[in-house]
């Protein structure tokens, strides 16, 4: 997954990003991950960072299952800056399989 962000600031590159995986199915998930129902994938744009011309860019490898929806965006300890999701082709809002 990659995030770009055109004239990052520095409030851009401190905030915490969240990222939220759902898979298509929960057993998928690392043990610890199964009673939650979604993998949680935050990072710091330091540990996954490229800036190109000003240009903030945020790239994060996905882990290897089918995916139903990703919830991502970034906070601070004052909260949400940001925040945005994907519900992807044949999955409900929830994440769990479309019947």
């Amino acid at each position: 997954m990659i995030l770009t962000r055109d004239q990052c600031t520095g409030a851009d590159l401190s905030a915490m990003f969240f990222l939220h995986l759902i898979p298509v199915d929960v057993n998928d998930l690392p043990g610890h991950r199964k009673q939650y129902g979604f993998d949680n994938l935050d990072f710091t744009f330091r540990d996954h960072r490229l800036i190109e011309g000003g240009v903030c860019v945020a790239r994060r490898e996905l882990p290897d299952y089918d995916i139903a929806a990703i919830r991502t965006g970034q906070y601070t300890g004052e909260g949400q800056v940001w925040k945005g999701g994907f519900d992807l082709a044949g999955s409900t809002d929830d994440g769990q399989a479309a019947p």
